[in-house]
């Protein structure tokens, strides 16, 4: 289904939120390139511009509230956090590189993403 999961690498909301489309890559070519690196989705960049227009989301977790005009619609200069959901993660947001193949890496970001104690 198109646009049902949000493109930000590490979110987890599936269908609660709203979503909203990327710039358009013929228009606004350089906004557009910087929302597909703020949302740290390495799939992403595979696929081509116009795919990603067509296809992909990002959900209303990952704008300040700044980013919204009348009619709850984005402003012409709104660009999302690329931050988790911070009740969900105790505050933190971790954003691993999707380049990240060293397993010995990996382990020491897995033991990062322990919860906290209350």
């Amino acid at each position: 289904m198109v646009g049902s999961y949000c493109a930000v690498s590490g979110c987890w909301d599936l269908k609660k939120e709203s979503k909203y489309r990327f710039p358009n890559p013929r228009k606004f070519k350089d906004f557009f390139k910087k929302w597909i690196d703020l949302c740290q989705n390495g799939n992403l960049f595979k696929m081509s511009p116009e795919k990603v227009y067509a296809n992909c989301r990002v959900c209303a977790l990952h704008f300040v509230k700044s980013s919204f005009g009348a009619n709850n619609r984005l402003t012409r200069t709104a660009y999302p956090q690329p931050k988790l959901p911070a009740d969900e993660n105790h505050g933190i947001s971790i954003s691993v590189p999707h380049e990240v193949e060293d397993s010995t890496v990996k382990e020491k970001l897995l033991i990062m993403d322990d919860p906290l104690p209350p």
